[in-house]
């Protein structure tokens, strides 16, 4: 370190400190109070004694723009009295357990926020402090009850993307926290935990947001049979991520439902019209890949789309349950398809927790290639 002090001759710096489960020296931790002027980017991964010693420095950081903090079982006034002067925040980054709320000073330019382990309310009085904030990832912890606000209320009416899940196996829906925004310009929502959809429907409803981006984790039959009830409210969307787990059957054939006549011989609308990326990620491989095939050949067809599928990506899955599968690829008849869909303009991928069995050939490579780095 006394090495990088001359380098530094008053530039921006960017500063990355790790040792979460011993104390770092005083004289390592004080280039943080030495150079809070110059920190453009701070990344903290420290044992709670050190956020002490730097509490009892106390200074401010006045081009700070990127801050990350990790710690278990932080104190939170610590947090409060460091990091309260950071005018020009613009990407907060807390993963702390517990959180159960946020102690840290007003950001007024922030734009960036990722929480973990934190309730529906603490959330909604987060978001409350930040007038700027496009962009919202959050881990939902221990459920509480929200009371005393306005339903619907427009909390964050600049989100542009919200990624939302469950710490910890929680059984907190992500619903609970839509219930309660109106978000206008969102453009990618991402909820890695099962929606309830009849919550997720009066939002759309309620937004009006012209989405682009949608990724949903499925887990019963039941949810499956509502997916054309959600497309028909996000007609925009550009790229689907589906996580279905064990139904994928059920996923196909909802797929497919756009491809299949009415009795008087027309076609059924089409469901996404404007889809250029579909990922599917299961665990199951009791795929059906003529339904698969179907949708793709009728999903690249601009008679009947204003948007041509461009992208596929197959991702095969651990099995949640913890049960060992063995996975293979399709057989060669199934390839030789994909092979033709390539050949017709369609990128397609397929990937496995193997990461010796993908498809095509180039990603194995790619794979034996991050082994070595």
């Amino acid at each position: 370190m006394e090495a990088w002090r001359p380098r530094t001759n008053g530039r921006p710096i960017s500063l990355t400190l790790r040792s979460m489960h011993r104390q770092l020296s005083p004289q390592l931790l004080s280039y943080i109070p030495s150079f809070s002027s110059q920190l453009c980017r701070l990344e903290l991964e420290l044992n709670p004694l050190d956020y002490q010693y730097l509490r009892a420095k106390s200074v401010a950081f006045p081009v700070l723009r990127e801050l990350a903090v990790c710690c278990y079982r932080p104190n939170d006034e610590d947090f409060a009295v460091i990091f309260k002067t950071a005018p020009a925040l613009r990407t907060l980054r807390i993963l702390t357990d517990p959180r159960p709320f946020l102690p840290f000073g007003q950001y007024p330019m922030l734009q960036s926020l990722e929480l973990c382990d934190i309730s529906v309310p603490a959330l909604l009085d987060a978001l409350a402090e930040f007038p700027r904030l496009a962009h919202l990832k959050a881990s939902l912890g221990r459920p509480i009850t929200v009371t005393g606000l306005e339903s619907n209320i427009s909390i964050a009416p600049n989100l542009e993307s919200l990624v939302i899940g469950t710490y910890c196996g929680y059984p907190t829906p992500g619903d609970t926290l839509l219930d309660w925004l109106t978000l206008p310009n969102l453009r990618s929502l991402e909820l890695h935990n099962n929606p309830q959809f009849d919550a997720l429907s009066s939002f759309f409803t309620r937004s009006s947001c012209q989405l682009e981006h949608l990724a949903l984790a499925i887990e019963s039959k039941e949810d499956m049979q509502e997916l054309p009830r959600i497309w028909l409210k996000t007609y925009s969307i550009t790229t689907l991520e589906i996580y279905v787990e064990e139904h994928i059957l059920e996923f196909m054939q909802t797929l497919t439902l756009q491809v299949h006549k009415h009795p008087d011989g027309f076609l059924q609308p089409v469901l996404l019209p404007h889809i250029k990326t579909l990922t599917v990620a299961t665990w199951n491989l009791d795929f059906d890949y003529e339904m698969l095939f179907l949708y793709l050949r009728d999903s690249m067809n601009l008679e009947r789309h204003p948007t041509r599928l461009e992208s596929f990506h197959l991702k095969l899955t651990h099995d949640p349950t913890g049960n060992d599968r063995i996975f293979w690829l399709p057989d060669d008849q199934v390839l030789s398809e994909f092979e033709r869909l390539v050949a017709e303009g369609l990128d397609i991928k397929i990937t496995s927790p193997d990461d010796h069995l993908n498809w095509p050939d180039e990603l194995n490579f790619e794979a034996e290639g991050k082994t070595f780095l």
